[in-house]
């Protein structure tokens, strides 16, 4: 059974810690994740539950403003995909890194000034 694992996961002695490291890591982000999701649901939902979401012409209810949501945020991921790398290869690194990360920033304001369900 040893020889099965070590077949498959070839991991160096001075490489146990980082991989522990990197191992508890994703997991930390997975779950922190997945414990804000439903929490941001909720709010989401109750934010436009009383008066929906307009749209140009279109009128969409709190569930239908979600599922808006969710499409709008793989629109800007597959952008997102696309755009950074070529940004990675006309820029420096840490200018690339100030700039997503100042955005990153951004965002956060904005949302926490538009929070009313949740403490912000």
């Amino acid at each position: 059974m040893s020889k099965f694992f070590k077949s498959i996961i070839d991991i160096k002695k001075d490489e146990i810690s980082f991989s522990l490291i990197m191992s508890a890591y994703f997991f930390l982000v997975i779950t922190t994740f997945w414990i804000l999701k439903p929490l941001k649901k909720v709010a989401f939902v109750g934010f436009y539950k009383e008066k929906g979401f307009d749209l140009f012409s279109w009128h969409f209810g709190a569930a239908d403003a979600e599922l808006l949501a969710k499409v709008a945020n793989m629109v800007v991921a597959f952008v997102a995909v696309m755009v950074l790398p070529r940004l990675r290869h006309d820029s420096s690194h840490s200018y690339l890194h100030s700039r997503v990360l100042v955005q990153g920033l951004h965002q956060v304001y904005v949302s926490g000034h538009t929070c009313t369900y949740l403490p912000c």
